[in-house]
């Protein structure tokens, strides 16, 4: 799919940034539903906030945000720890993220 997309690393590394800097603005005009709604299940979606818990005390990352969509609606929205570790600045859920290649 992405040779059909971009050809070169820096094609695909362009089209990643735009695709995730356009993100806040699709999801801010998506409608909601509830997870089950959506064909989903709310107990398994909290598992998710479980293992984002377990990598920030690992040391992992200091937050996230985690939105999942389905059927064009917004089922699932978690926002949990800080941008950065040292100003504890909470992560809200328009926070943008610095991604780095490893």
């Amino acid at each position: 799919m992405w040779d059909v997309i971009a050809s070169s690393a820096m094609s695909k590394t362009l089209f990643l940034s735009l695709l995730l800097a356009a993100l806040p603005a699709i999801a801010a005009s998506l409608p909601t539903a509830t997870p089950e709604d959506s064909g989903l299940s709310t107990d398994r979606l909290k598992r998710i906030e479980s293992m984002v818990a377990r990598h920030m005390d690992l040391g992992d990352i200091t937050g996230a945000v985690t939105l999942i969509a389905r059927k064009g609606k917004i089922a699932f929205v978690s926002v949990q720890g800080v941008m950065d570790a040292e100003t504890k600045k909470p992560v809200t859920r328009n926070t943008v993220f610095r991604l780095a290649s490893m």
